[in-house]
């Protein structure tokens, strides 16, 4: 990634996280109420998915997949019993930087042409705080599955004055080692940890 881009996208993500927090601080529920419950579908306008992984030490690749979808099934009067499910179309990796993601789409990063998915399913999801908890899902990627573990952070829910419809939104961030699911091209000059941060709204459908 061109430095320029790589430092534009590191204010905008700064910038953006004192926004929320001053927004937050401002005024919003500090916990969810029973009328949250119901299946909730992504509102893939208001969502993203943003990674970073370790280039030599000197800096950090930032990219993005553009291509994604995902499902709550939320019970707000017991966490426990809510699910989670999201789909990646890594083919949609986005770094700003055309060679470099015709590589991560190759047999030796994401290999979309054998692997054209990468799957989330919750199997635990914990409160840990009135808006904060911790979800635990299976990750599948590149045919390989295993346990990942998401901090969550509960922003706000209530009707959408523009959208007309019930919402609900979410911050998640989390750690994974690549070589776990046996990407291990240039590890370690390329980071073997990945870590990510999710934005995304739900709408509530039933």
């Amino acid at each position: 990634m061109r430095l320029v881009s790589a430092l534009v996208a590191i204010s905008l993500l700064l910038i953006s996280a004192a926004n929320a927090q001053s927004t937050r601080s401002a005024a919003r529920p500090s916990r969810l109420s029973p009328e949250a419950t119901g299946v909730y579908e992504l509102d893939k306008n208001h969502a993203s998915i943003i990674f970073k992984v370790s280039h030599l030490g000197y800096s950090d690749y930032i990219g993005r997949f553009n291509d994604f979808d995902a499902r709550l099934n939320l019970n707000a009067a017991n966490l426990s019993a809510s699910v989670v499910e999201a789909t990646i179309q890594p083919g949609s990796v986005d770094t700003n930087n055309k060679e470099l993601e015709d590589k991560l789409r190759g047999d030796t990063y994401f290999n979309v042409s054998q692997f054209p998915e990468v799957k989330f399913t919750s199997t635990q999801i914990k409160q840990i705080a009135s808006n904060k908890g911790i979800i635990t899902g299976d990750l599948t990627m590149l045919g390989i599955t295993k346990s990942v573990a998401l901090n969550v952070t509960f922003k706000q829910a209530g009707m959408n004055p523009y959208a007309s419809v019930y919402t609900i939104g979410f911050e998640a961030t989390g750690t994974f080692k690549r070589s776990d699911f046996g990407m291990k091209t240039l590890v370690p000059q390329i980071g073997d940890e990945v870590q990510l941060l999710i934005e995304a709204e739900f709408h509530r459908k039933s």
